[in-house]
Formats: C-alpha cells, sequence, structure tokens
C-alpha cells in the first residue's frame, strides 16, 4: 500500500497482514525442515538455496576459518538448516521486497554462549541470511522489524567494530533501518553503535489486565462451583 505509493515495486501483494505473515512463517518452516530444498514452488514464492561455492566466495579466508573452527569443516557440519551443499533461507519475495526470518543463533540451552564469546562465530546459516541479502538479491536497504534481533549482539568488540567484528561483517555495507520499542533506549544505542542501525521508533502497546479466557474461564467457574458445594 504505502510503499507502493511511494514508487516501490512490491508485486503482488497478499490480501490481508495475516496472509502475508502466515506465508512468512510458512517458508521459514520449510528451511527449518528441509521442504524448500529443491522445491520449485517454494523458489519461485521466494525461499532461497545458497551454496556453500557461493557463501565461500562472499567470505573473507579468515572469517571462513573462525566458522569452520567452531561449526566444522565445510560449512556444512553444523545441520543447522543444510541440505546437500545448501544453506536454506526461509523468505517471501515481493517484487524488489525479500521478508524473511532472522536466523535462530543456533546453540540450544546456551544461546547467550554465542553473544559472550569472542572466540565463537553466527553459524553458516545465520551468516548466509545476510551474506544472501548484500551479494545476491543485492539489497538496497535492510529493515528490522521489531526489539530486539541477534545480529548487533554478535561477537566482537564492544566498542568501535572492526572490520573482523561480526556485525560489521554482516551489516557493515548494508544500511541499516531498525524499528524499535521507544522504552528501551539502552539497547537500541547498541543497535546503533554495533549494527549501524538508523532506529524508528515506536509506543509499545498500552497495557491492561489480560485476565482469563476461553477455557481457563470455563476452569475457574467449574472450580468456583466445586468449591461452593456443600
Amino acid at each position: 500500500g504505502a510503499m507502493r505509493e511511494e514508487g516501490y515495486n512490491v508485486g503482488e501483494l497478499p490480501d490481508n497482514p495475516e496472509a502475508l505473515l502466515r506465508g512468512v512463517v510458512d517458508s521459514d518452516m520449510a528451511a527449518d525442515s528441509g521442504q524448500a530444498y529443491g522445491n520449485p514452488k517454494e523458489a519461485e514464492k521466494g525461499s532461497i538455496c545458497v551454496s556453500v561455492d557461493n557463501l565461500q566466495e562472499w567470505l573473507p579466508r579468515a572469517s571462513q576459518q573462525a566458522i569452520e573452527s567452531n561449526w566444522g569443516q565445510g560449512l556444512l557440519r553444523s545441520g543447522i538448516r543444510t541440505m546437500g551443499d545448501q544453506l536454506l533461507l526461509g523468505g517471501r519475495v515481493f517484487g524488489n521486497v525479500w521478508i524473511g526470518v532472522q536466523p535462530p543463533l543456533g546453540i540450544p540451552g546456551d544461546p547467550m554462549r554465542l553473544l559472550f564469546e569472542r572466540d565463537m562465530t553466527p553459524h553458516p546459516q545465520y551468516v548466509a541470511f545476510y551474506k544472501y541479502l548484500e551479494n545476491d538479491f543485492r539489497a538496497d536497504a535492510v529493515v528490522h522489524f521489531g526489539m530486539h534481533g541477534t545480529a548487533e549482539w554478535l561477537p566482537g568488540k564492544p566498542l568501535g567494530n572492526m572490520a573482523t567484528c561480526w556485525p560489521d561483517q554482516l551489516l557493515g555495507s548494508l544500511p541499516n533501518v531498525y524499528l524499535y520499542a521507544a522504552n528501551n533506549p539502552s539497547e537500541s544505542v547498541l543497535a546503533k553503535r554495533r549494527g549501524y542501525a538508523t532506529i524508528v521508533s515506536y509506543n509499545v502497546p498500552p497495557y491492561s489486565r489480560a485476565g482469563l479466557y476461553r477455557e481457563l474461564q470455563s476452569l475457574r467457574g467449574l472450580l468456583a462451583e466445586l468449591l461452593e458445594a456443600p
């Protein structure tokens, strides 16, 4: 709607926001399950397969070696959204806009380890996500929706990114617009400092008492009857 009016090519959009969101979630699930591999219908909708050869071309040799030391030789040993020699990215394409879900950190039970161990690296599929946007899709800009993502928390220096810091390697050349909740200025500063983000603040929804709903409300009534029974 609004983007089309401003002259952007957004292709043929779904009838409503819920359908768009459902399509993006379905594509992410297809990448996670491997169903997107070699699937022409998914590819037509926007699911992406990045070959290991392409990822190697997009990465400096030192960065590739660092990833392999943490996730296994050949960039395919992590087991995270990989099939054959392909790294699977879930997404939906609308004209010149590609919408995807930021990859998981990939460390079950201890995701914060990736954020605080300087020798750690993001896994290959995570790296492929951003390198695809830069080198294949050739995005003019990236828009991160919602507080907060993980790219700005990746290993590297806390102040003054260097070219070897992972936020710099993945976001350094991409204009980054970040929709961030206005009630969390401390972490939005980090998104600006380490993720080079231009912050667009939004107010959080008003809080109200949630109360009970559906089956829980019925259960409460049944319990009240039980307690009042002679």
